[in-house]
């Protein structure tokens, strides 16, 4: 039996007509083709569309799919589509090589030249990165420096966008390295990834060092101390005791700042017991006056910063210090003889300066 279906005829220009039909099926085809009625034929004997149809339809769809595979590949190349599984990942073995020989100037300029061409390139990346951070680092000249840490920080912030880019944990230490040493503006962003890559499993001796100083630049001293603390503790069973000893001395601001003085006179007295260099004594010395100065020890102050005098007595502070005993004690006359040696030693020693000017008040 055959079944005629007539067509109503759609659009507006003369002999066109649309198939209401979905244009997926082979058997309506020829309704997209022809301005007369479409003869539709039982299932059992379906017309065929002719060989030249099928033959353009199978072109087509082949063009497609090849010129689709074209642009995923040459995506995935330039690392855009860095997680469509079958990306090329080019394996930079020269790049590598120069990594491993620590040519970190060629390893730079090598990684420049290839993200030039495919700037999304995982290697050239992460390397070019880890390169221009010790660059930066070590340049003298304050624009160099700054021109190539901002470079390390571009490369390794683009790298936390390809998923495949090589040494992630070691990234986000890097990355937190650089931000440190752009200054103070960027504490907030090296505490952050320091900590991220200590969550990834990567700690370096420094990290904690960079991670409390990097609080107590934000005013966070208790998240700073919390890091000291841990610092002094891997210096220690690493036997670097000098450092240990510097980062007492450093610990001990934060302890002040969080009114903490017991700590920090413990851990300055701790430096002091070990410490073996001149200026490092000095100034721990003084440092602990000033504890027990804010602590109202001032008959302790007293005798520690007189036996400091004795063994430096052209130390500035020292007597600054004193002066600042006597002044709280009463003895102003004498008060005012320590503030102005201070400046006889140190013409630009602030404090003392201020202190004439206003009384020690």
């Amino acid at each position: 039996m055959v079944l005629t279906v007539p067509f109503r005829r759609y659009g507006t220009e003369p002999g066109l007509s649309i198939c209401p039909f979905s244009v997926l099926s082979f058997d309506f085809f020829a309704c997209m083709l022809s301005n007369h009625d479409v003869t539709m034929i039982k299932p059992s004997r379906r017309s065929q569309p002719s060989s030249s149809i099928r033959a353009t339809i199978v072109v087509g769809v082949v063009s497609v799919v090849g010129l689709s595979v074209v642009a995923l590949f040459l995506l995935g190349w330039l690392g855009v589509l860095d997680a469509f599984p079958f990306r090329f990942s080019r394996n930079d073995a020269h790049l590598i090589q120069l990594w491993s020989d620590g040519n970190v100037a060629d390893v730079f300029d090598h990684a420049e030249g290839t993200l030039a061409s495919h700037p999304f390139d995982p290697q050239a990346l992460t390397f070019g990165g880890f390169a221009g951070f010790y660059l930066g680092v070590d340049a003298v000249d304050s624009a160099a420096r700054e021109r190539l840490l901002g470079r390390s920080v571009q490369m390794l912030r683009t790298a936390l966008h390809v998923d495949r880019a090589p040494l992630t944990a070691e990234r986000y230490y890097v990355l937190a390295k650089a931000y440190f040493h752009l200054g103070d503006l960027y504490m907030d962003l090296s505490a952050r990834y320091m900590e991220r890559a200590i969550a990834l499993g990567y700690a370096a001796d420094d990290s904690e060092t960079y991670l409390a100083v990097a609080h107590a630049a934000l005013q966070q001293h208790d998240q700073s101390v919390y890091w000291f603390d841990r610092a002094i503790g891997r210096a220690e069973s690493a036997a670097r005791y000098a450092d240990a000893n510097t980062l007492r001395m450093t610990a001990a601001a934060s302890y002040e700042a969080l009114g903490q003085f017991d700590d920090a006179e413990r851990v300055l007295r701790d430096a002091i017991d070990r410490l073996d260099d001149e200026y490092l004594m000095v100034f721990a010395r003084n440092r602990l006056a000033s504890v027990l100065i804010a602590m109202r020890r001032h008959s302790e102050a007293e005798q520690l910063l007189d036996q400091t005098i004795e063994m430096y007595p052209e130390s500035a502070d020292a007597h600054y210090y004193l002066g600042v005993v006597y002044n709280q004690t009463q003895r102003r006359v004498q008060a005012r003889d320590q503030w102005r040696t201070a400046r006889r030693i140190d013409p630009d020693h602030t404090d003392a300066l201020l202190s004439l000017a206003t009384g020690g008040s």
